[in-house]
């Protein structure tokens, strides 16, 4: 399962697409750190050789971005081979690469960076993007349209320059019902040495990202979200990196606590009319169409489990978390009657879902566990979106305004087309 392949990210292995060096020198142990890490030892295998010096260094502490160097010289940061590689021209070693402010930028996007730089202290540093937004049908027939959410923010003690992923977030957003569904919100870990006070930020980010999709979804004219916070059994819950059972068991309830209290605040502020909680899905008249059949067998190992009495005190503690939610967004004068968006121009990509994030990440050898590594990871998520939203929208510029683009829409595309530039050939 994803669990199992999340596990397995945590063991150093060869990333999809991504040869060790045959030329490596005899003897290196490529588990070890490079010349680069060898006061904080990173944990990668992907080794790249500099043509000038032939040292051989890590991929994610040189920043080496793979997809876009193909036929490129590079150059390590010794003296040397720094000058050699102002003569040829080629790009410096560890810069931050593809970033986050360069992917398109959508109306909701623009609306969440807004508010949650408001709310932050280094507000300048936080960028919001819908990375996907496609229609789907639910297990209803009823059709939605899927979103992916991610905020990327500039971390103490990082790459300057260089963007972090730092939570993500998946919607279904059901027009015909006027109902949104959470999928999946997931946070990465905490880099900072205080990580109390990084862990107070993070939660005021996510909770001002949340509160303000609420807000945007209610000018679009939807009346209720509902929520359910996955069982501890659901090991495929999990967007950055795999959690044992017994952190899944405290995930979950922390998690509940969260989504209650944000809800009660959003009833507090008027933006709610109602707030509706419960153990199971009975409890609250939960539409259970909304489930995948993943997590409809997540929800059935976690009940057979306490049928059979399984499980320790923290076990019972996640059975009593009110884990199914549902907020009623308060009506207005002004809220249109039917919803209506304009058809989305971001492409279909590994954001699309939940699923294909996870399988992206772990094909790529991407992980999250240590800074270096989550820039890394960053930077080479960035640039493949990138290179699919440039591949969009030289399509859409050939193609000329549809019905539904005007002139405006039209110059954003070409402005962000010249933004993600050229690069290298991509798979997938």
């Amino acid at each position: 399962g994803a669990g199992q392949q999340f596990a397995a990210q945590h063991r150093p292995a060869r990333a999809h697409g991504q040869e060790l060096r045959p030329d490596a020198p005899p003897g290196t142990d490529l588990d070890g750190p490079c010349r680069l890490c060898r006061d904080n030892p990173v944990s990668d295998r992907r080794w790249v050789p500099c043509d000038g010096c032939g040292a051989h260094v890590h991929h994610v502490c040189a920043m080496y971005n793979h997809l876009q160097a193909s036929g490129r010289p590079f150059f390590c940061q010794a003296e040397h081979c720094e000058r050699m590689r102002m003569l040829a021209g080629a790009p410096q070693s560890r810069s931050a690469g593809a970033q986050s402010h360069a992917l398109l930028e959508t109306s909701l996007a623009s609306y969440l960076s807004f508010r949650a730089r408001k709310a932050c202290e280094q507000g300048e540093s936080v960028h919001v993007r819908v990375l996907a937004d496609q229609v789907h049908t639910s297990r209803s027939g009823e059709p939605y349209r899927a979103k992916s959410i991610f905020v990327f923010q500039a971390v103490e003690g990082g790459l300057k320059g260089a963007d972090v992923v730092v939570c993500g977030l998946f919607l279904h957003e059901y027009a015909e019902s006027k109902s949104v569904h959470v999928q999946c919100l997931d946070s990465n870990p905490l880099y900072s040495s205080n990580s109390q006070l990084e862990g107070e930020r993070r939660q005021h980010l996510l909770t001002t990202v949340v509160i303000s999709y609420i807000e945007f979804a209610k000018d679009l004219g939807y009346e209720r979200v509902t929520v359910r916070v996955p069982p501890p059994t659901d090991d495929a819950s999990c967007l950055f990196s795999a959690r044992s059972f017994s952190v899944r068991l405290r995930a979950c309830v922390h998690l509940a606590r969260w989504y209650s209290q944000l809800a009660h605040r959003c009833h507090k502020a008027g933006l709610a009319s109602g707030v509706r909680s419960g153990r199971t899905v009975e409890s609250v008249d939960f539409p259970g169409a909304v489930l995948s059949s993943e997590e409809v067998a997540a929800e059935c190992a976690f009940f057979q489990m306490l049928e059979r009495g399984e499980g320790s005190a923290a076990v019972q503690e996640a059975a009593k978390a009110e884990r199914f939610l549902i907020l009623h967004i308060a009506s207005s004068a002004d809220m249109p009657r039917s919803i209506v968006e304009p058809p989305s121009m971001l492409p279909e990509s590994f954001a699309s879902s939940r699923e294909a994030f996870v399988r992206a990440c772990v094909e790529d050898g991407l992980r999250f566990h240590q800074l270096p590594l989550a820039q890394y990871a960053t930077m080479m998520l960035v640039y493949r979106l990138l290179v699919l939203q440039h591949h969009r929208a030289s399509l859409l510029c050939r193609e000329g305004p549809g019905p539904h683009m005007g002139s405006e829409d039209t110059q954003e595309v070409q402005s962000r087309r010249e933004e993600a530039g050229g690069g290298g050939g991509l798979a997938g």
